[in-house]
């Protein structure tokens, strides 16, 4: 028989502890696309303000866009809650227009402006392994400009 053909046997380790979920927005249509915030305050604004927390850079979204809260329940587990804060055009959660309050669910896709993102509750390898994946993509993004710029100028290798 060949090694080719052969399985090697490992010893499986038990599967990490559920643990806590940790409440994050990632864009998925917009700039910086990719890019993934935790949420860590009780409440989160967002919109194309200096002062928001996610800071759109988004002509169609209000400066003060909208806003998530974090309420506490007795278990010490957290509900999300998404407000539109009197936007110019409305904000949408999963299609659908809000007009007031929304609890957040785990996938939910939240539509401002021209960005949509995703609200996800994650543990803390999936949040560290999408952090390293954004870094990565950032760093390869980087390289290829270096290449095009190297190129365009005749600078042979960089």
């Amino acid at each position: 028989m060949d090694d080719v053909d052969q399985t090697s046997r490992i010893e499986v380790e038990p599967s990490l502890p559920a643990g806590e979920k940790i409440p994050v927005l990632t864009i998925l249509q917009g700039k910086p696309i990719g890019l993934t915030l935790q949420i860590e305050n009780d409440q989160t604004i967002i919109g194309r303000g200096a002062k928001a927390d996610l800071v759109l850079k988004d002509h169609l979204s209000s400066r003060q866009h909208a806003q998530i809260t974090r309420s506490s329940r007795e278990d010490c587990s957290c509900l999300y809650y998404l407000k539109d804060l009197g936007s110019t055009n409305g904000t949408l959660l999963n299609g659908r227009a809000i007009v007031s309050s929304q609890l957040l669910s785990d996938g939910d896709k939240i539509k401002i402006g021209g960005h949509l993102l995703k609200f996800s509750l994650l543990d803390q390898l999936e949040l560290d392994a999408l952090l390293k994946l954004h870094r990565n993509a950032k760093a390869a993004a980087r390289l290829r400009a270096v290449a095009v710029l190297c190129s365009v100028f005749n600078l042979g290798r960089c």
